[in-house]
């Protein structure tokens, strides 16, 4: 019945904005029906197909500022219109509740993905000079709705489609998973540099599960900043949080090149940022003890360090760095005065954004400058669920830990 209505509203040309709450996101499984339970679809997509509706996009209620803005430009349009506003699902399920998805563990950088993709989604919505081609295993939730300009695809050849995009004079924004990333290379080696953006998902210490269900670390996961930064004329940038992610790709859409962003277990809300440039990162801190360098996740923890280090009467400044390439040389130059350097990222420590750091100093004319670079070791790891930073001491304490033992304020047995 309820169907039926929204369906005489948009026949009646009424001014309307239905407002449908996801509890607990359901609407990322594509059987699920708001309306009626034993129906064997209804998913937003398809009811706004169905009655005629046109779907303004998916909101968080986790975010009232945010919400309350978008509902108000919403209010500000004619027609029929449907809102999606994703919940908090509640604590107990009855059998009078909407059909219910199988539990799915919800990960830090998932968390931080999901919100990336609706932001990216309402920004697209008004836009039809970008294809988005989806290479990932699930669903592409709110992305659903650019219809046509979504290509859900497989890895293989699909940088060779993105490339005839390009030529075609659209914009290509690929979205794949970091597991896959050695099956990609020799296409991006083979094709270079074009214009198209690049979201690798599920980098670093982003655990996946296997088949019987158990959480692992994916090896290209761990090892993704050290295939990336060797592309070549490729922009590879490590987003801090949510809103600079979106900067990013606001960036990426008007560089002449190939800008990759790869997400690991960064925190999906931070800072409103500024614009930002292609290769230019930003100090967070000044000081001149020492200077941290850090891209992605490691970001606010290296500020809460410096923070910590008052206390022992050392300044030290902070980077967010953003690029593990092109490096912002001018912040390398400035951090390498302070005489003592630590990088941190959530990576292998060899290979990724440190590994480009001490390249830099090796071809440019720096002062003298002693490095520490902090990242996972090699070897076999355990999933760490709640705090993966923490196990590996990329965390506050751990990062202010290493600070302290290059400056000579502990010994090594000390922590």
């Amino acid at each position: 019945e309820t169907q039926e209505l929204l369906a005489v509203a948009v026949r009646r040309k009424l001014n309307l904005v239905c407002l449908m709450l996801d509890l607990g996101r359901k609407s990322a499984a594509s059987s699920w029906n708001p309306l009626r339970r034993d129906a064997p679809s209804g998913h937003p997509e398809e009811l706004c197909e169905e009655t005629g509706m046109r779907l303004v996009g998916y909101l968080d209620a986790r975010k009232p500022d945010r919400l309350e803005r978008e509902l108000d430009e919403t209010l500000a349009d004619g027609g029929a219109r449907l809102v999606v506003v994703h919940c908090e699902a509640p604590e107990e399920t009855s059998v009078s509740t909407v059909a219910a998805v199988s539990p799915q563990t919800e990960w830090a950088s998932e968390l931080l993905f999901d919100n990336v993709l609706e932001r990216m989604a309402s920004e697209l919505a008004n836009s039809h000079s970008e294809l988005v081609f989806w290479a990932r295993a699930g669903s592409p939730g709110p992305l659903k709705s650019l219809g046509e300009r979504l290509v859900v695809s497989n890895l293989r050849g699909i940088i060779e489609q993105a490339v005839g995009v390009s030529v075609a004079g659209l914009y290509p924004i690929l979205i794949v998973p970091a597991s896959g990333l050695p099956e990609l290379l020799p296409e991006l080696l083979e094709y270079g540099s074009f214009p198209a953006s690049v979201l690798v998902a599920d980098g670093g210490l982003s655990p996946l599960l296997d088949g019987e269900g158990n959480p692992y670390y994916h090896p290209a996961g761990l090892r993704d900043l050290s295939f990336l930064r060797t592309l070549p004329g490729a922009a590879t940038a490590c987003p801090a949080d949510e809103e600079e992610a979106v900067a990013l790709l606001r960036a990426a859409r008007s560089h002449p090149g190939f800008v990759v962003l790869r997400f690991s277990s960064a925190p999906s809300v931070g800072i409103p940022g500024e614009a930002v440039a292609i290769g230019r990162g930003r100090r967070l801190r000044q000081g001149k003890d020492a200077a941290i360098m850090a891209v992605g996740s490691t970001v606010f923890p290296a500020v809460l360090a410096a923070e910590s280090m008052r206390a022992w009467g050392i300044e030290v400044a902070v980077y967010d760095m953003r690029f593990a390439r092109p490096l912002d040389l001018g912040l390398l130059k400035e951090a390498a005065a302070c005489g003592t350097l630590v990088t941190v990222e959530e990576h292998l420590v060899t290979g990724g954004f440190g590994s480009s750091v001490l390249e830099a100093l090796g071809q440019e004319e720096f002062e003298p400058v002693r490095v520490r670079c902090l990242g996972i070791p090699e070897g076999e790891h355990e999933v760490a669920t709640a705090a993966p930073l923490e196990s590996f001491r990329l965390h506050a304490e751990g990062i202010a830990d290493t600070v302290r033992q290059i400056l000579g304020l502990t010994a090594p047995g000390d922590f």
